[in-house]
């Protein structure tokens, strides 16, 4: 944690010391975003993009992890496991529905 610290401090350092206010400032250098502010930007766009689906997502986890856990107490909290396991049932239950729909007509996907 100490090594990492200091590398930090350090990158922090060099750019101040070539000109540039921080490290992140410094790293846009011949970026496709071109400078800290169009990556802050970038980024910025990109999380309100997608937050409401993000947010629906992640309800969707809750609701897995609450049906499916007998032993939780903190139904609020979503952590690796829960991402992980609901990733994997909510393919499971697209291949399913996937499988079912493919099964009226007598075939399988192609």
């Amino acid at each position: 944690e100490l090594l990492l610290k200091r590398l930090i401090f350090s990158r922090h350092q060099m750019a101040q010391m070539t000109g540039f206010p921080t490290f992140a400032h410094r790293a846009q250098i011949n970026s496709i975003l071109g400078d800290y502010e169009g990556a802050h930007k970038f980024l910025t766009s990109v999380i309100e993009g997608f937050s409401s689906q993000i947010e629906d997502e992640v309800e969707q986890i809750r609701d897995l992890t609450n049906f499916n856990s007998k032993n939780v107490n903190d139904f609020n909290t979503v952590g690796l496991a829960d991402i992980e396991f609901a990733v994997k049932a909510l393919i499971n239950r697209g291949h399913q529905q996937q499988s079912m729909v493919w099964g009226r007509f007598g075939a399988g996907p192609f």
